[in-house]
């Protein structure tokens, strides 16, 4: 037998696939929803960049923007049918406008240990003042994650808690969540992400 290479395909996933095989049994409504689920990744990196970009150059957003947003995820491959500006674009736009209104930087990596590391979506520090906020494109959000931002801030540059003030955000589905930790939380998280970074480091050595 002689096969069809399909070397184009290489890497590439499909929304339908025989591995995942609940699918033979959707209705159109479930399909939209897999189309949807498949591009989200993709959508929330492209936004991710797109806000990026706008809050260096410190270009605000308006309802106008809508559609350069619009051509910019079609540009980028991602179809028609799996974009819901309605649900996207006022959590973008309330996101980007509010960075670069507080003069935040975009896309900070902060690094505790080579075990431990993350980038914000973007952060500022001025006048003994944390401000982490966290661009939320699908349907879960969790301010744990931010909480986390904050610790691994204090632990990278030796900052006590107890002698700042915080304010953590998730800008999703076009609403805010605000969180203002006490010294605290923040004091737990670092503690913790010490403690999970030394077991790992343990398990390492170990295995090694």
């Amino acid at each position: 037998m002689n096969w069809n290479r399909h070397s184009e395909l290489e890497g590439k996933h499909a929304i339908f696939s025989p591995s995942q095989s609940a699918w033979l049994r959707y209705d159109e409504g479930k399909i939209y929803n897999k189309i949807v689920s498949t591009y989200s990744p993709a959508i929330g990196t492209l936004l991710h960049k797109f806000a990026e970009e706008h809050i260096l150059y410190g270009v605000k957003l308006t309802k106008a923007s809508r559609q350069e947003t619009l051509l910019y995820l079609l540009k980028n491959d991602i179809p028609y049918a799996a974009i819901d500006m309605d649900y996207l674009y006022p959590n973008l736009m309330n996101y980007v406008n509010d960075a670069i209104g507080y003069k935040m930087t975009p896309e900070v990596v902060l690094w505790y240990s080579d075990n431990c590391f993350g980038t914000t979506d973007s952060i500022c520090f001025r006048n003994r003042f944390l401000r982490v906020h966290d661009l939320k494109t699908g349907k879960s959000g969790d301010m744990e994650q931010v909480l986390s931002y904050a610790a691994l801030f204090c632990l990278e540059y030796k900052v006590k808690p107890t002698e700042i003030e915080s304010e953590l955000r998730i800008y999703q589905g076009g609403e805010i969540l605000y969180h203002r930790p006490q010294p605290e939380e923040i004091i737990d998280t670092m503690e913790t992400i010490k403690a999970c970074d030394k077991i790992v480091c343990r398990i390492m050595e170990r295995e090694g």
